[in-house]
């Protein structure tokens, strides 16, 4: 079964054996990489090659570089096919553009990783891993809120102001929510603060209600 993407503009970072290659792609499409610069710098940093090709299959760790040009110093040559040895194939490439929302907790973990070897941002991923800890918090919370406004409540009246007030404050602690998420994953204020500041305005409020429903405020 063939797994079929298509991604524009990719780039890596790959240290292998003692060299450093910077990989740039036009087009990630099916199995291939297409239009490819492959830049090698050795340990030091210093330019060793330039291979550029036209189709790069990367099903393995050993990708097969159709009709590579190689630049090495002032010459300049063209074979039918190399073997280039990598760390990534298609199926660790496909994991770095993964929908993080149906990774697992070591999948995050890993992702994280090779984010890290290529100097890609972490930040949505620990957002991610954040959400992840403190979402059965949150729904503790949220559950403890609408149990207090539907039952314990004496000033409300009927069923419908009930519904109604609990509707509209779902809302408002949904966009709080989303919105100090956002300012955290744009790094506007510190990850966990975005994470647990809308837990902690949670709790208050529970603590406020209850505190209504039982006639102490």
């Amino acid at each position: 079964m063939t797994h079929w993407i298509i991604y524009d503009t990719f780039w890596i970072k790959d240290e292998i054996n003692d060299n450093i290659n910077i990989i740039n792609a036009r087009q990630v499409n099916n199995e291939f990489l297409l239009n490819v610069s492959i830049t090698k710098f050795n340990k030091d940093f210093d330019l060793v090659e330039v291979l550029q090709s036209e189709r790069v299959d990367i099903t393995s760790k050993k990708w097969k570089i159709f009709n590579p040009i190689t630049l090495k110093g002032n010459s300049q040559s063209t074979l039918n096919e190399l073997i280039l040895h990598s760390n990534f194939d298609l199926q660790k490439i496909n994991s770095l553009f993964s929908n993080l929302s149906s990774l697992s907790i070591i999948d995050l973990i890993t992702l994280r990783k090779s984010y890290m070897s290529l100097n890609y941002s972490v930040t949505d991923i620990n957002s991610h891993l954040l959400k992840i800890v403190s979402y059965p918090v949150y729904l503790t919370l949220i559950t403890i809120f609408s149990a207090i406004i539907m039952f314990n409540i004496g000033y409300q009246k009927n069923t419908f102001y009930k519904i109604t007030l609990g509707i509209f404050l779902s809302v408002i602690i949904y966009y709080i929510n989303n919105f100090l998420s956002v300012l955290g994953t744009n790094e506007k204020i510190p990850l966990t603060l975005s994470i647990f500041l809308p837990l902690i305005i949670l709790l208050i409020m529970n603590f406020y209600v209850f505190l209504e429903a039982v006639n102490l405020l």
